[in-house]
């Protein structure tokens, strides 16, 4: 079955959105649907938060036709919940072997900013300087990804050019600017690894591109063959990069750019998604989502492995989808899944030996995974029945 897409336009730092988009009529659980696995990389931070109203809008149709909710998932493990000052909708990006945490939230006006979480539990709230806040797109900055070394990659909106949308690295030595030479308004670097390369995407003639950024800050511009626009996901130690592209029919397809530049294309059975990015670990294996039909009627994760067998990842029981959102160096997976009932989203880690754990904290209706470490750390969001956000750390 071809991946089939739409790509949005250049005047805008928008890509991949899946061609079976939520209709005005639809109901509210297809449009929730609909959302955990498209996005709209003008507004990439407000994706979360969107799905997370979406669910709340599904669970008050189904509670209003008399759906009951079935019984909790036994979670294991301990688990440390901690909000932002100032927000009630943080969002992690990555987790460190070390423990620390970053990621961005929304403050009380709505606006996005970066974060990041110590060990020890001191969080600091952050933009890079020269930055100002959009308020027609949520940002001010996102703090994207987070190597071994602490140095932290996202994007932040200049007060120099407003409505264009620049890369930083921040690290012991301060802030750095990162911008492709000759981008059209975007720079977004998603992904850095321990040596300190990043990968990312900008916007340039014709559509989305794929970045590479070497430590020593050389940038190396990449698009498969047949792209007509690409988006670089993640980067592992070796420097291989994963992501998607769309080709000149508006397929899309899953690729993974090895060190040397070699790129080889890969397709699942149904409906790739844009969102959450593809994640790919040291020893190559990628781990995603996709959708059976271009209705996105049932979602599946899937790992993909360093010699190209995928396997769909499914939480066993009465679910309507499960949703793949990190990889480990050690092969485990997380991610989260809806029982049938829409009335919760609930997390999980899979591990190498293809055994389930579920990840749910106690007494909220939402645990969304975002990241995991080398040692099966999480970290992610949850929220209550009001739709207040917090952020957690979970480990066995």
């Amino acid at each position: 079955m071809k991946n089939k897409l739409r790509v949005l336009g250049t005047t805008a730092p928008v890509l991949l959105v899946l061609s079976g988009a939520a209709q005005a009529d639809e109901d509210a659980c297809q449009s929730f649907k609909q959302s955990l696995l498209s996005r709209d990389q003008a507004q990439p931070g407000s994706h979360a938060k969107g799905l997370i109203q979406k669910l709340t809008a599904c669970r008050t149709q189904q509670l209003s036709a008399g759906k009951l909710p079935g019984k909790k998932p036994d979670s294991s493990g301990t688990f440390i919940v901690f909000p932002i000052p100032g927000s009630s909708f943080p969002n992690p990006t990555a987790i460190t072997a070390k423990g620390f945490v970053t990621g961005y939230y929304f403050d009380a006006d709505n606006l996005i900013h970066s974060f990041w979480r110590a060990p020890d539990g001191t969080i600091s709230m952050f933009d890079p300087p020269g930055s100002t806040c959009n308020p027609i797109n949520n940002g001010c900055s996102s703090g994207n990804d987070m190597n071994s070394e602490g140095t932290i990659v996202g994007s932040y909106q200049p007060a120099s050019a407003p409505g264009q949308i620049n890369g930083y690295l921040v690290d012991q030595k301060g802030f750095t600017t990162i911008n492709f030479p000759g981008a059209l308004g975007m720079t977004n670097p998603v992904a850095i690894n321990h040596a300190g390369a990043v990968a990312g995407n900008y916007i340039g003639s014709g559509f989305l591109h794929g970045f590479l950024r070497s430590a020593n800050g050389i940038f190396t511009a990449f698009d498969p063959v047949d792209a007509i626009a690409t988006q670089a996901d993640s980067i592992n130690p070796s420097g291989a990069i994963s992501g998607i592209y769309a080709d000149v029919s508006y397929n899309i397809h899953g690729f993974v750019r090895s060190q040397d530049g070699s790129i080889t294309k890969y397709d699942t059975s149904g409906f790739l998604g844009s969102l959450p990015p593809s994640r790919i670990n040291a020893k190559g294996d990628v781990s995603g989502s996709y959708c059976d039909d271009a209705g996105c009627n049932l979602i599946h994760g899937f790992l993909r492995t360093s010699d190209g067998t995928i396997t769909p990842i499914g939480v066993p029981g009465d679910n309507a989808g499960t949703v793949a959102m990190d990889i480990n160096e050690g092969g485990d997976v997380t991610g989260n899944y809806f029982p049938s009932d829409f009335l919760s989203l609930r997390g999980y880690v899979r591990t190498r030996q293809g055994e389930f754990v579920k990840v749910d904290v106690p007494g909220m209706i939402v645990t969304y995974p975002t990241a995991m470490n080398e040692s099966g750390m999480v970290t992610g969001l949850t929220c209550d029945e009001t739709g207040a956000c917090q952020a957690f750390i979970w480990k066995k």
